[in-house]
This record gives structure tokens, C-alpha cells and sequence, in this order.
């Protein structure tokens, strides 16, 4: 209501978007706590796997603009899953968020979707890389966060996503080289043929 009576004034109404932009996000946090306190129960549907990643990616641009990060795409399979696209988008955005935010400026984000035996693999591949052996063994745990101001929680909960969906999140990383953080998804499984 605030916002349109401010229709003429492109200062006040940037303001106003910036003053909704962060409610959203206090409605992400407050979300993640919920799930972090509760059982969770995983309502699915059929999802195009691009579609939550193509969504977190978009929440992701200004950030990634803000510190000069290039974000690659390749994408060699689009599988539809059947999975929840709410908490697929919330594990990528907090992958490529934390990827973005620990290469410090001027990085190289690479997203590959691929298939790789029985699963479906998202490999968020970032470099340079800032994360050291000890980091790397405690990132998923709840409450642990390398950033400051940091709540801790997005890649615990990222992982409990993954793992509601039977999957996994594999992290490999070179100090000052490069770190790859891929989730595997099961590959949708193909209805056998009906005999001619």
C-alpha cells in the first residue's frame, strides 16, 4: 500500500522494493528454523529439474553482479523428477549463494546438470576457492557458518532436502584452487514398454 502511493518517485518506490525484498528473506529464515525444528514431510510433484535451478539462479543475480561473479551453464539433461520444486530451489539458492559469497569477488561459478550411473548429478563447481580441509567437514552441520552475520542453517537443511529426496551432497575442494559441490538425485525411473 506504502509502495503505491509512490508511483512518481522512483527513489522512494526503489525503497519500498528493497524494504519487500528483505521481508522475503526473513520469511526464508524463518522458514528454514520451522523445518529445522520439525519432521518433514515431502509433498511431490512432477518437476523439470532447470525450472528450480533456472528460479534460484534468478534470486541469485544481483548478488552474483554485485561481486563480479561469472555463472556458467551446462546443462546436458533436463529429467523431470518427481520431487518438491519449493525445497529443490532452496537448496540450490543456498549452494549458489554460499558459492558466490566464499569466492570473494571476481569468481567463476559453474553449474553442470548431467546424468552419472543411477543418479542424477548438479555439480556447482566454483573457483577460486577459499575453503579449507576443516571447513569442508563441518559446512552441514547446523549452526556452523564460515560467513559472519551467518545463521548456519542453510546447508544443514540443504542436505536434509537432498536426503528427503534419497539423495546426496558430495564436496570436493582444492585450497585456492577450486571446491565442487554436486547433489545427486536419483534419475527418474522409465515406465517399462508395453509388449507389441
Amino acid at each position: 500500500m506504502l509502495q503505491s502511493g509512490y508511483a512518481d518517485q522512483t527513489e522512494q518506490r526503489h525503497i519500498f522494493k528493497e524494504i519487500l525484498r528483505r521481508m522475503d528473506d526473513v520469511g526464508w529464515m524463518v522458514g528454514d528454523l520451522l523445518d529445522y525444528t520439525k519432521p518433514l514431510a515431502v509433498k511431490r510433484e512432477d518437476v523439470r529439474l532447470l525450472d528450480p535451478l533456472e528460479r534460484a539462479l534468478f534470486l541469485l543475480t544481483l548478488d552474483a553482479s554485485l561481486q563480479r561473479t561469472t555463472i556458467l551453464r551446462d546443462y546436458r539433461c533436463d529429467p523431470v523428477l518427481c520431487a518438491n520444486p519449493n525445497l529443490l530451489e532452496r537448496v540450490f539458492l543456498n549452494l549458489t549463494l554460499n558459492a558466490v559469497q566464499s569466492m570473494q569477488f571476481c569468481g567463476e561459478l559453474t553449474i553442470r546438470v548431467s546424468e552419472v550411473e543411477r543418479s542424477i548429478a548438479i555439480a556447482f563447481a566454483e573457483k577460486p576457492s577459499v575453503m579449507e580441509k576443516a571447513t569442508r567437514e563441518q559446512i552441514f552441520g547446523p549452526f556452523y557458518s564460515a560467513k559472519a552475520g551467518g545463521s548456519g542453517i542453510g546447508l544443514f537443511l540443504g542436505r536434509k532436502y537432498v536426503e528427503a529426496h534419497q539423495g546426496s551432497i558430495e564436496v570436493q575442494t582444492q585450497h585456492g584452487l577450486g571446491s565442487i559441490c554436486t547433489v545427486l538425485l536419483p534419475r527418474p525411473v522409465t515406465a517399462p514398454r508395453a509388449p507389441l
